[in-house]
């Protein structure tokens, strides 16, 4: 990741092969959205958009890759880059979802369940696997945030110093889908204790929180995940990557 470029990435929840936001991760608190993934893929790109985040929560909740035809659409219908969470728990998976084209891959569920295979699969592909830290309560949760682990993030990026990943993306699980804004404090905590470029997620409601992170670039926060805001309209998809243009 340049050091000079903050990311706006879009982002779309896929529960089902539908477009979904769930509120602070409850899939008991999901709201639909009609649009088709592949399609809403393409107005991202088509609006500016040089990554796109996919998640499928099919695939976390269940340990598996669930919405993989779903996901090849959307490989179909884009140019621009495509990072995938959602359902990794081996070199398997690895190996298939690169082989579709994927350019990055997430891993969060492992570092809670399988810590040394994690770190097997970041150093085979280097800069080329995300570490998803989703913190609820300053402890990594898992399997969809359906549990949490005992690991403690900071400690957790101790270990992940050591490794060549290509970025940290950093939840706050209180503050995702609730459009509240997105925990500054932490990250920033995060991303002053990581060697990896961090990424912040969760809770964004508006542009100004989309400028207040683009500020801290210098502080090695070097992207933001923009979700539900986007997709109910409280932020226009123009306004936002003008911003990004503006770099």
């Amino acid at each position: 990741m340049n050091k000079e470029t903050f990311l706006i990435i879009p982002a779309i929840d896929i529960l089902d092969g539908k477009v979904v936001r769930l509120f602070k991760g409850d899939y008991t608190q999901k709201e639909n959205f009609a649009f088709d993934p592949a399609a809403l893929a393409k107005n991202f790109e088509d609006h500016g958009a040089k990554r796109i985040h996919l998640v499928d929560l099919n695939g976390a909740k269940d340990g598996s890759l669930v919405n993989k035809t779903v996901i090849e659409s959307i490989r179909k219908a884009v140019n621009c880059e495509l990072e995938l969470g959602g359902g990794i728990r081996s070199k398997a998976d690895i190996k298939e979802l690169f082989d579709l084209g994927l350019d990055y891959l997430i891993l969060g569920s492992m570092f809670g369940k399988n810590l040394a295979e994690a770190e097997k699969i970041i150093t085979n592909y280097p800069q080329k696997i995300i570490a998803g830290l989703d913190s609820k309560n300053d402890y990594l949760a898992i399997q969809g945030w359906l549990d949490d682990s005992q690991i403690l993030i900071k400690d957790l990026i101790t270990e992940l110093n050591k490794l060549p990943l290509q970025s940290i993306i950093y939840t706050d699980i209180n503050k995702d889908g609730t459009l509240s804004g997105p925990n500054i404090i932490k990250t920033k905590e995060i991303a002053a204790s990581s060697k990896a470029p961090v990424i912040a997620s969760g809770g964004i409601s508006c542009l100004a929180d989309v400028l207040d992170l683009k500020k801290l670039a210098s502080k090695n926060i070097k992207g933001c995940i923009v979700g539900k805001a986007l997709l109910s309209g409280r932020i226009d998809i123009k306004e936002l990557f003008f911003q990004e243009l503006a770099s």
